[in-house]
């Protein structure tokens, strides 16, 4: 049957479960969701839940006060579908405390909750009191912690139910870290189950949060660790203590952003259990200076254990002027070659196929023959997503 011949009345004779499988793969396409949520009453959920599901609040934005009259509206059913809440938290702004006293209690559904914020005292949680149940998933973006360490601890704690924390940007503080040495002030206790963890290295309190995180007994049961590398090139302190605590039962570590010379060397040594080995948002400078040593190579050098089976690279900018010289995947060969990965089933390459849709061919071919040897052994895959 031609697709002239498919009327309406047919199609909505296929089984609804299919329906919703083909609005899934449409999660990105927000004019095609618009189109569908008015086709037909059926639709209408599955393209609901991907229109909304996300939903970004800025204070002072212009869209605030429209989400505000829908949200509450008893007639729009919006706050149920939204899952992922993004929220920018101005410390001291009785608006913004206001806005949230009316609009939280209906986002109940919320289960991923990424913040930012200018200034994290232990009020917010108490202004988010009403989702700290609700959430699985907290990311923590770009903030400025005043005035302790135990406010971010106090804030963390204040949700039981969550499985995964990230810090995701810069974590600064205008009181300096105590001494590694000092005592410890009395911290709060984790509850929750937390088992996924994704850290960055400018973290000002990354090994005193290490150190909470042993005593609570986190490290004993987590086994997959998330590493924004390459913000900061001046402690050591925190990775070395990160790694230190974590190596003994680490099964799969994703280093993200790892691009930088300047970056702080990973002790990846100590990581004794590794099964899988991510390296994601890779790029490359626009234009490498002379002597620019790309570093994964040297991080890969680094690993010891016998146990690794996947390694993963993922490019986030893949210009294909960038590209005319793979001269970047020669230099794997020699790292992943070594003993330490006979147990290497698969080494794969992930590019952006908006930026190479006309050189898929020619990428993967090149790719191959820069690592003959890997590529002899089956283990090279290369996709483009």
């Amino acid at each position: 049957m031609s697709n002239s011949e498919l009327s309406p009345a047919y199609i909505l004779r296929l089984p609804p479960e299919l329906h919703d499988r083909i609005i899934d793969h449409l999660h990105t396409d927000t004019p095609a969701l618009d189109a569908c949520s008015l086709t037909c009453r059926s639709f209408l959920p599955a393209a609901r839940f991907h229109r909304f599901r996300h939903w970004k609040l800025q204070l002072s934005s212009k869209n605030s006060a429209q989400f505000q009259q829908l949200l509450l509206n008893p007639h729009v059913t919006l706050a149920k579908y939204i899952d992922f809440l993004m929220l920018q938290y101005i410390a001291g702004d009785r608006r913004w405390q206001e806005d949230m006293a009316e609009m939280l209690p209906a986002l109940s559904h919320v289960m991923k909750l990424r913040l930012y914020a200018t200034d994290l005292q232990p009020s917010i949680a108490i202004h988010l009191a009403d989702l700290t149940s609700s959430v699985r998933t907290l990311e923590i973006g770009t903030i400025l912690i005043t005035p302790t360490f135990v406010h971010l601890l106090t804030f963390i704690t204040a949700f039981p139910n969550l499985h995964t924390l990230a810090f995701i940007g810069p974590i600064s503080s205008v009181t300096p870290p105590t001494d590694a040495d000092s005592p410890e002030p009395a911290l709060p206790t984790l509850s929750a189950p937390l088992d996924d963890l994704r850290l960055t290295d400018h973290f000002h309190y990354l090994p005193q949060f290490v150190r909470w995180a042993s005593a609570q007994g986190l490290f004993a049961r987590l086994r997959a660790l998330s590493f924004y590398h390459g913000l900061s090139d001046k402690d050591t302190d925190g990775p070395d203590a990160l790694f230190a605590a974590l190596g003994p039962t680490l099964e799969h570590l994703n280093i993200i952003n790892a691009y930088s010379e300047n970056a702080l060397p990973l002790p990846l040594a100590r990581c004794t259990r590794l099964r899988s080995l991510a390296f994601t948002r890779l790029s490359f400078p626009l234009c490498t200076p002379a002597g620019w040593v790309w570093p994964l190579p040297a991080l890969l050098t680094q690993v010891e254990t016998h146990s690794v089976e996947r390694v993963a690279l993922t490019l986030t900018y893949a210009h294909p002027t960038l590209l005319a010289h793979f001269g970047w995947v020669a230099q794997l060969e020699g790292p992943l070659s070594r003993p330490e990965f006979d147990g290497l089933k698969e080494l794969i390459f992930e590019l952006p196929v908006t930026q190479l849709r006309d050189i898929q061919g020619d990428v993967e071919e090149a790719i191959r023959s820069e690592i003959p040897v890997l590529n002899a052994r089956g283990v090279v895959v290369v996709r483009f997503f």
